[in-house]
């Protein structure tokens, strides 16, 4: 009876637990549950991380603005990774309010998924690639053929192409050039999670370079960054943002982008690194400026 009455035990408890992980599943990721009270409004954001300060910023220069208007309180939570890791994660769980990229091929994607509706989307910026070294490296690199053709062999970080932005970019500009091959074939090159994670990685001096996002000088400490050649810089990356197909606080997420897409927000941008499309041309004449057409085609 003993032997009987402690099997049952183990049943039940084993039952509890499948019902427990039940209702977990049913909700969702562990990562975005929260709770939302009356007058309440919880947004869950979707973002490259390269674009996470621009947010933050959102949060303490518009945010009390907005929630004195509408009269509620909002809460941001964000999913965070590259460009390619948080449309997975966006096309895995169907919830969220809003998608922020740094690129136009995972855009593209997230609107031929249907994730997100091209006539929202906004491109609020552009960022270009660029060289990073710790301060006072001594490497002398003028620029990225320098790097490549480096008399000696180096540790150079990169973002992993598979889900990278800019990895990707920097496989198709070198791609461009006949580089490509030529860099691995030369040094020890290391595929990294993330544009930040490259810019992490110079910083530690874990790696003696890195091509990266321009963007990462102004809050990552300990890094010197070093624009590649205008007639090598031909690929620059669109900011990309966009409600979600799913969002349930469109009203609310179509007002912080309009905000992001504001002369208010100019100066933000600047400080961060981030051009205008005017600024980028003059710039770089020889890249291509994808705009929204360019992106996803004519309406």
């Amino acid at each position: 009876m003993a032997k009987l009455r402690n099997g049952k035990t183990w049943f039940i408890a084993i039952l509890l637990f499948l019902v427990l992980l039940i209702l977990i599943y049913s909700r969702g990721p562990l990562l975005l549950q929260k709770s939302e009270g009356n007058g309440d409004v919880l947004l869950i954001f979707y973002v490259d991380k390269t674009l996470l300060p621009l947010f933050r910023e959102v949060e303490t220069s518009f945010l009390p603005q907005l929630e004195r208007e509408m009269g509620i309180n909002i809460e941001i939570s964000y999913v965070l990774g590259s460009s390619g890791f948080v449309l997975s994660q966006l096309n895995l769980t169907k919830k969220g309010d809003l998608y922020a990229s740094d690129d136009f091929y995972f855009a593209k994607i997230a609107a031929e998924k249907k994730l997100i509706e091209p006539s929202e989307a906004r491109i609020i910026a552009y960022i270009v690639l660029a060289i990073l070294v710790p301060e006072k490296s001594g490497l002398n690199i003028k620029g990225l053929k320098d790097l490549v053709y480096y008399d000696e062999e180096l540790r150079i970080a990169i973002g992993d192409p598979s889900h990278v932005s800019a990895g990707k970019l920097t496989e198709e500009l070198l791609g461009e050039h006949g580089l490509w091959e030529e860099l691995f074939r030369r040094h020890n090159v290391i595929l990294a999670p993330s544009a930040s994670d490259v810019a992490n990685l110079v910083r530690q001096g874990a790696v003696d370079a890195g091509i990266t996002f321009n963007v990462f000088k102004n809050n990552i400490k300990g890094i010197e960054i070093i624009g590649i050649e205008k007639e090598y810089n031909t690929r620059v990356a669109p900011v990309v943002i966009a409600p979600t197909s799913f969002s349930k606080h469109k009203d609310i997420v179509l007002r912080i982008i309009d905000y992001m897409s504001s002369r208010n927000f100019e100066d933000i941008l600047s400080r961060y690194g981030f051009f205008n499309k005017d600024d980028i041309k003059k710039m770089l004449p020889y890249a291509t400026v994808p705009d929204i057409e360019y992106m996803f085609g004519k309406d």
